[in-house]
């Protein structure tokens, strides 16, 4: 990539995105008429300049609340119609949804799907809780905590749980529930907390020590805070991620994270 295209601001085109589309029109659009071949240059410069915008794939549904007058440009006259009818499984390097909605990069699509493969295999396997630890969790939840309380059964009973909510809604102090009631069920367990970048760690920790230290509820277990780590890692940290080196993890199945 040349000085001039690398410095390029978003709004504009870029080389790679112009040549990728005239590529696959090249290699893959031999069978199309000259109107469908110039769709699908489109479509596949579209979704490459989506990926430099930090999408995975190209969503027709979503594109124009981005606002971004490439895309509009780009797919002024293409629709989800289009996109099932022109992208096949013989335009090899995209790969689109059955609906034309979604349009990935061939790549980025083996992504996703290996990630969600991964999260449903984990969402295969559920227990139940037993009485005694029901009981122990009710404890430590409040009569008008009802959902907080249903996160931290469920993340008790699951290889994973995703807590989601806006500020105050009780997410760090229903994780701190579920920590507690992990280490009561097995003193041994390793817990390791993570987070994109270091401060949000430092103040995800700093959230965890106040929920036990200003919580009633939680006060008498105070002393399992020096149970957990010191303080939290970076998720690049975590698995063992070094870009001077590689983007591979040297974390992985075969070498998992020990927590």
């Amino acid at each position: 990539m040349s000085k001039q295209d690398s410095s390029r601001q978003k709004g504009a085109l870029r080389l790679l995105d112009i040549a990728f589309g005239e590529w696959v029109v090249r290699q893959f659009g031999s069978g199309l008429d000259a109107v469908d071949q110039a769709k699908l240059c489109n479509i596949a410069q579209a979704v490459s300049y989506a990926v430099y915008l930090k999408h995975t794939c190209l969503d027709l549904q979503a594109y124009t609340m981005l606002g971004d007058r490439v895309l509009i440009d780009l797919l002024e006259d293409i629709d989800a119609h289009d996109v099932s009818r022109i992208v096949t499984e013989d335009i090899r390097p995209l790969h689109a949804s059955k609906d034309g909605v979604c349009v990935w990069l061939q790549k980025y699509y083996g992504f996703e799907s290996g990630l969600f493969e991964a999260l449903a295999k984990r969402l295969s396997s559920v227990c139940e809780l037993d009485e005694q630890r029901r009981r122990q969790l009710k404890t430590l939840f409040s009569a008008d905590s009802r959902e907080q309380y249903r996160a931290a059964e469920k993340a008790l009973c699951q290889k994973l749980t995703i807590i989601t909510g806006g500020p105050g809604t009780g997410k760090t102090w229903t994780v701190a529930r579920i920590i507690v009631s992990l280490l009561l069920q097995n003193p041994d367990s390793r817990i390791l907390l993570a987070a994109p970048t270091g401060k949000a760690g430092a103040r995800m920790k700093q959230s965890l020590d106040n929920a036990f230290v200003h919580d009633k509820a939680m006060a008498r277990y105070s002393g399992l805070l020096e149970q957990l780590p010191k303080k939290a890692l970076t998720i690049e940290a975590l698995l063992g991620i070094n870009h001077h080196y590689s983007p591979k993890p040297r974390k992985n199945r075969d070498n998992p994270v020990d927590c």
